[in-house]
């Protein structure tokens, strides 16, 4: 996996831990499917522009913020 992806997917699970949420919490709140968050998480899939537009939207954060270093 490249930096980047690495750098995605660990930010997506820490906002998403941060905010003191689980996976199914983030189901109910999106629509999305535990699995799909699942697979963006651990970086087996990368998400679309909209889905990070989404999540970024349901915690509360910019969506560079998914891009941090």
């Amino acid at each position: 996996m490249r930096e980047i992806e690495e750098t995605l997917a660990h930010n997506l699970r820490e906002v998403r831990e941060k905010k003191g949420y689980t996976l199914k919490d983030v189901v109910k709140g999106t629509g999305y499917t535990e699995v799909s968050i699942s697979r963006w998480e651990t970086g087996t899939r990368i998400p679309k522009a909209t889905v990070l537009y989404n999540l970024a939207k349901f915690y509360g954060v910019s969506v560079d913020r998914f891009f941090w270093k």
